[in-house]
């Protein structure tokens, strides 16, 4: 029997392809940023809002931080190669990473990607470019 993990790993990453490949249609872009992406973005946009730190940015220095981790983590996997006990904390390591990378990748697709690549987001016969604080603060609440 195959274990779940594997079989998460697979169906995160066919979806991660299919919609990337899908999102090589503008009109199914469009859709996706109308429907889908604003029900996504007003969860998480509701849920970050809670915080004064930037979470994306933490994000990402643990992800480097986890990928850094690998290769030194490996050189003293090779020095203990008789310790059963770390060779099984080194193979978890990397299933979390794996998985980590996995799952950014959907998420960085969902969220970015795909909204993009669509006509919605262009703004067309506005040559406004600044904006009071009240406005930016009354846009990212509605």
């Amino acid at each position: 029997m195959k274990s779940k993990y594997w079989i998460s790993i697979v169906i995160i990453t066919a979806l991660t392809i299919v919609l990337n490949i899908i999102a090589f249609s503008k009109s199914f872009c469009d859709w996706y940023t109308v429907t889908v992406y604003r029900a996504i973005n007003a969860v998480v946009g509701t849920l970050t809002g809670w915080f004064k730190l930037p979470l994306d940015e933490i994000i990402m220095y643990v992800g480097a931080l986890m990928l850094v981790l690998i290769p030194v983590l490996g050189i003293v996997r090779i020095i203990l190669l008789k310790k059963k006990a770390y060779k099984n904390f080194y193979n978890g390591y990397l299933k979390i990473c794996l998985m980590t990378i996995m799952l950014f990748l959907l998420v960085y697709t969902t969220n970015w990607f795909i909204p993009i690549r669509g006509n919605v987001l262009k703004i067309e016969n506005n040559s406004r470019t600044v904006f009071t604080d009240e406005e930016l603060e009354q846009l990212r609440t509605e």
